[in-house]
């Protein structure tokens, strides 16, 4: 039936390496479907409410969500309205990584790009941190449900436990919370003390960062490859150009994938400046570079081939390179229009990869935009997942596009 994978959700939260053991064990999990109801789903102890429709259609994710606030909710409530993000964030990662686990990694990374989207598009028109939201905003969808799991994915990110074959310090860090207010309330203070304590890391910049304060990082990265007497170097220029509000930086670590004729490097270097320059020492001559390719940061960038004199001047000068839709939905008629700067050089030639990061789609570019109808070069409709979008010319561009069902 549509709760048939209930088992295999309690048993996957349930892991030792993840959550721990179901916090009301020897009692039971059960869910009462009710109409009319305005809203998906509401946890309880032991029991949630869903709507009808849940149960009648099947709603993996939301069950999941739900399953989750047992530990994150329930278990350990959040103190007050100041902290909802402990309980909304925390249960729609969980959503998240019960996705992952049920349909792969490419199901996982294009819902965390779509659900950034939705709280990019809910920043823009109501800017607020995820602490301490405005009255009326508990449950934004955008904030305490989308950024706060975000916060989560980064954090985990932070203390390098990045395997998906085997979780590690952010799954410990988080039981440790767990066992030291089961059955009690806890705020943002209580979390981020337990984080320390279980990691050694002194985190005060990142919640300031990302959840005592508003907005996120808006990269505009340069690069360029250069010779020298003993073999090659890249050269990366970060600056960011973040909203009205926002940290003027960012300190989030970064990663960049420099591909080279054969194979490829990844690069993870801290953020300090804004702007800042890195010069790398590399193996052989760069030929692309891929920021943030693991989807680990809450961030818009654009990347353009070429470095300034000085670190920054590449904000001035980023070339247009859009996608829209992004995200979009796979459907009978829908297109992707692929928009850029109008170029005296011909030809251009568009490439798509596919989320493994196989060519499988070439398309011939007119001078300023193109439409990519969402099939591979054998006519094949693609599925779900992240896509990247590669104009080769004189100024190479790239964009990832997210293809959701």
């Amino acid at each position: 039936g549509n709760f048939g994978r209930m088992i295999d959700m309690l048993q996957f939260f349930s892991q030792e390496s993840l959550y721990g053991l179901y916090p009301f064990f020897g009692e039971k999990y059960g869910m009462v479907a009710v109409y009319p109801f305005p809203w998906g789903g509401m946890e309880h102890q032991t029991m949630t409410t869903i709507h009808r429709s849940w149960a009648r259609n099947g709603s993996d994710n939301g069950i999941a969500h739900e399953l989750s606030h047992q530990w994150w909710g329930d278990m350990v409530t959040c103190l007050d309205w100041r902290n909802i993000w402990l309980n909304e964030g925390f249960a729609t990662y969980s959503d998240e990584l019960y996705d992952y686990h049920q349909n792969g990694l490419g199901a996982f990374l294009a819902r965390i790009r779509s659900r950034a989207q939705d709280y990019f598009d809910e920043e823009t028109q109501d800017p607020h941190p995820i602490y301490n939201p405005p009255p009326g905003h508990e449950f934004d969808w955008g904030h305490s449900y989308c950024k706060g799991a975000w916060v989560q994915h980064m954090l985990r990110y932070l203390v390098g436990d990045t395997s998906w074959a085997h979780p590690g310090l952010f799954f410990r860090a988080l039981r440790a919370y767990g066992d030291s207010f089961r059955y009690k309330n806890a705020n943002t203070e209580d979390y981020q003390r337990i984080f320390e304590r279980e990691t050694g890391l002194v985190l005060d910049w990142f919640f300031n960062e990302w959840v005592y304060q508003l907005g996120y990082p808006n990269y505009r990265v340069g690069w360029q490859g250069r010779e020298v007497r003993d073999g090659w170097e890249v050269v990366i220029d970060l600056a960011q150009e973040n909203m009205s509000g926002a940290p003027e930086t960012f300190h989030m670590p970064v990663e960049v994938r420099v591909r080279f004729a054969t194979g490829d490097t990844l690069i993870r270097y801290p953020v300090t400046a804004n702007p800042q320059r890195n010069i790398f020492p590399v193996r052989a001559e760069p030929l692309e570079i891929e920021f943030d390719p693991n989807e680990w940061l809450l961030d818009e960038h654009t990347v353009a081939v070429g470095v300034g004199e000085l670190p920054g001047s590449i904000c001035h000068a980023a070339p247009i390179f859009r996608l829209l839709p992004n995200p979009c939905r796979l459907g009978p008629e829908q297109q992707v229009q692929i928009l850029y700067e109008p170029s005296g050089l011909r030809p251009l030639h568009l490439e798509v990869f596919d989320p493994a990061g196989r060519l499988i789609r070439r398309l011939t570019a007119g001078p300023a935009s193109a439409l990519w109808d969402l099939t591979d070069d054998a006519g094949h409709r693609v599925g779900p997942g992240v896509y990247l979008v590669r104009l080769a010319g004189p100024r190479r561009l790239s964009s990832k596009l997210v293809v959701s069902d």
